[in-house]
């Protein structure tokens, strides 16, 4: 059944990729985006689609907001790079002025809402893996804090709508996503490495490298995010895209120790450069599909 969808930050990198999957579906898409942190090449491919409006706003910023189906709120900034120049903003996207403003419109819309968390909440955690029944372990203060405890505060306001006001919301955890229309710059696990890579540059890691991560390619996350928006009454309000297991795991993602990363990028980006493309692409994905030309301020596919 076709549905009218609101996205915020919908020209960001995992908005863009939701908005392509959302169009294809048949559904009427609304980004909503002030291109803070988005770009709007991004979404250059599908801009002149009539399913297709794009709303240039902040929408911290009181005022109107059409009456939708669905919204997936994306917001906000989730680059490291971010946390030190946006603080106040990342704090107040993810709560009062955004996450709450679009639980009201949920409301009065009687729609359904899927809050974008993420794996930070759970901070700078004592036990691994952890269990839903670990409480987290973020400092406040740190540079970090804003981002995590503002997304801890926003599952908090979600929580609550749906207890007090019976909202249809679900939260979804998001863990280490790559893939096309990411930011080379953007701080997060992967694109470093690969940025490193395509310059010739030595690797940075910290620690010792033996510390894991969740990666998955941006299709598998957005599998998820929609999946869970078509089910009805979900089982649990908190759902993480990500995986505890072994890499053998049939599950969402593939988890990797830092130094493992690091070796696939340099393998990948060293077998690529012996390659002579033809016609035809060897393979599936190249490198630069993945960060993008360092011409460029941004990640393209």
């Amino acid at each position: 059944m076709t549905k009218r969808v609101l996205v915020t930050c919908s020209a960001g990198f995992l908005g863009s990729h939701l908005c392509e999957r959302l169009l294809k579906e048949g559904h009427g898409v609304i980004c909503l985006d002030n291109f803070g942190s988005g770009q709007r090449r991004n979404i250059e491919a599908f801009e002149d689609h009539p399913s297709f409006t794009v709303n240039d706003r902040d929408f911290r910023i009181p005022g109107s907001l059409s009456s939708v189906d669905r919204i997936y709120h994306l917001v906000s900034r989730v680059s490291p790079d971010d946390f030190t120049d946006f603080p106040v903003n990342i704090v107040l996207a993810n709560t009062q002025q955004g996450t709450c403003r679009l639980l009201d419109h949920t409301r009065a819309c009687d729609a359904r809402i899927v809050f974008a968390s993420t794996s930070e909440v759970y901070g700078n955690p004592e036990a691994h893996p952890q269990p839903e029944t670990y409480t987290e372990n973020v400092n406040i203060r740190e540079i970090r804090g804003y981002y995590d405890e503002s997304k801890r505060l926003g599952e908090t306001l979600t929580g609550a709508y749906q207890r007090k006001y019976d909202v249809d919301a679900r939260t979804i955890r998001i863990f280490n996503t790559y893939g096309p229309q990411m930011r080379h710059d953007d701080g997060r696990v992967v694109p470093p490495f690969i940025t490193q890579a395509l310059r010739d540059d030595d690797h940075t890691i910290y620690g010792d490298g033996e510390q894991t991560r969740s990666c998955y390619y941006v299709d598998d996350l957005i599998e998820g995010l929609v999946s869970l928006t078509h089910v009805n009454n979900p089982e649990y309000d908190v759902y993480n895209i990500g995986e505890e297991k072994s890499r053998q795991s049939k599950n969402w993602h593939t988890k990797y120790s830092m130094l493992r990363i690091r070796t696939l990028v340099s393998l990948m980006n060293h077998y690529l450069k012996m390659i002579q493309y033809g016609t035809d692409r060897i393979l599936p994905v190249r490198l630069q599909d993945l960060i993008g030309d360092q011409k460029s301020s941004h990640v393209r596919g």
